[in-house]
């Protein structure tokens, strides 16, 4: 019979088979203000980990229904109000992972200056700011906001608490009152 040739084995033929990516993790940057947990913010920059090297990503502010594409990694989101936040990725072997968890946060980014006006003005013109009780009742005070008022332009500021204040000693009397809120903005002065 026949003799058979045995060739000699070719060369090594590797590869790598990817047939799935991860989700990424979503979270943010900063959570600005005196409680760093509670997810209210002044910054927007969200931080995207879990990202495979050379993976593209997008992210959604919609539930999915659309997807903004991502790069680096982080995005920032701008607009004050409630935030939800979706991530995935598009692996080199072009598969496309699952949407992540959403991350939900409030970007609030500015305080409103708080106004100012008299308990009462007493006495027989009830406008002429000539009054012998010297509450001062403060006004537009963010939820979870602190506050404090200044007698002396703005140089020194004293800590505020509740929605008033009361001063003493006639005389003429000048105010100032601002707010920060929960995410860390402080507010002009009021008038």
């Amino acid at each position: 019979g026949r003799r058979g040739n045995t060739s000699a084995a070719s060369s090594p033929f590797t590869f790598t088979l990817d047939t799935s990516a991860s989700a990424p993790t979503l979270a943010l940057a900063g959570d600005t203000g005196t409680n760093t947990t509670d997810g209210i913010t002044s910054n927007g920059q969200v931080n995207v980990s879990g990202l495979e090297s050379g993976a593209s990503w997008e992210y959604s502010t919609d539930g999915g229904t659309s997807w903004n594409a991502g790069s680096g990694t982080s995005a920032t989101l701008a607009g004050d109000g409630a935030k939800s936040v979706l991530v995935r990725q598009t692996d080199t072997a072009g598969n496309t992972s699952a949407a992540s968890s959403a991350l939900t946060f409030t970007l609030d980014t500015t305080a409103s200056a708080p106004t100012l006006a008299l308990a009462a003005d007493t006495g027989s013109d009830a406008t002429d700011k000539l009054t012998k009780n010297g509450q001062v009742n403060v006004s537009g005070l963010e939820s979870g906001a602190s506050w404090e008022y200044s007698l002396d332009g703005g140089t020194v500021w004293t800590a505020g608490s509740g929605t008033n204040f009361t001063l003493s000693g006639d005389g003429a009397k000048s105010v100032l009152v601002r707010q920060t809120d929960a995410a860390g903005n402080t507010s002009a002065a009021s008038t």
